[in-house]
């Protein structure tokens, strides 16, 4: 199956993957983190193209001379809450033009996920994470098989609107699983079109965990998507991507995503021990509460 991953245009460089969903100030664009674990798991059965039109300057018009010339079986739209109107409507558009199957994913679409299925250019939207989500869609459209049996997403059945159970959140062993969403940065994404303003230029952004047990007033990640429990990825796991990162990507700083990274010491003091044994040398920053530092 083709898969056409789409983080769609809107504003110049607005970063729907970005805490506070917005142009980003001085300069600052993040990475489609989220529909690049995607790709990283659906790339293992399915040919997928992962496209940053933010990012790219890429209007509405390159989208669909280039997902025309790519005929995908389906494709998948992110969306964040100030642009999902647009977000809406560039599926809508990709829809009439081609007639693919399409999925819009991303925080919005678990709390608003009616509203967003009388869109006549949605069929499916995912509730909460969707790395392995869009898998199971995927293989459900290619065999032939009922949707019913897909959990983690709503969608249309005979003009009404099917609320499946939501799935579980991604273990420890599921994020392990996952090939190094940096692979998928250098095959698909350019790095020098990302910048934190608080991190060396260029960067790569990746998670060695996710979601978070607190309740800061600034961020709703956790209650939208990621949830209230921190899963982690084994440190073995995560040294290999900061190896294969420093032997392969040019860039100067790994930043990771998790909400709070601090959160376990040990962990983040094991961690430490393996990167000065493996005699890593690649500047690595994190997010942090005062009382975990």
């Amino acid at each position: 199956m083709k898969i056409y991953m789409l983080n769609p245009p809107y504003m110049p460089h607005f970063g729907r993957s970005m805490r506070w969903q917005d142009t980003g100030r001085a300069g600052t664009l993040y990475y489609p983190i989220w529909l690049s674990y995607a790709t990283a798991v659906a790339e293992q059965q399915h040919k997928v193209r992962l496209v940053d039109a933010p990012a790219w300057n890429w209007s509405l018009k390159n989208v669909l001379e280039d997902v025309g010339r790519f005929k995908p079986d389906l494709v998948v739209v992110d969306s964040s809450f100030p642009s999902l109107k647009n977000d809406i409507k560039v599926a809508e558009k990709i829809k009439k033009e081609l007639g693919s199957t399409t999925v819009l994913v991303g925080p919005p679409t678990s709390q608003f996920s009616e509203e967003i299925l009388r869109s006549a250019g949605v069929d499916i939207v995912t509730k909460y994470e969707y790395d392995f989500t869009i898998m199971d869609i995927a293989e459900a459209i290619e065999e032939g098989k009922d949707l019913r049996g897909v959990r983690g997403i709503a969608y249309k059945e005979n003009g009404k609107i099917v609320h499946n159970p939501n799935r579980e959140s991604t273990s420890s062993e599921d994020l392990d699983k996952i090939p190094f969403v940096s692979e998928i940065y250098k095959k698909h994404l350019n790095v020098k079109d990302y910048f934190l303003n608080y991190c060396l230029y260029p960067m790569v952004q990746i998670f060695t965990g996710r979601g978070c047990p607190y309740q800061c007033t600034f961020c709703s990640w956790p209650q939208t998507f990621m949830g209230r429990k921190y899963r982690v990825r084994s440190i073995e796991n995560l040294l290999d991507e900061l190896e294969w990162i420093e032997d392969n990507l040019d860039v100067k700083e790994i930043f990771f995503e998790d909400d709070t990274f601090t959160i376990n010491k040990k962990r983040v003091i094991d961690f430490c021990k393996g990167y000065r044994e493996r005699s890593l040398d690649i500047s690595w920053s994190c997010n942090a509460r005062v009382e975990h530092t």
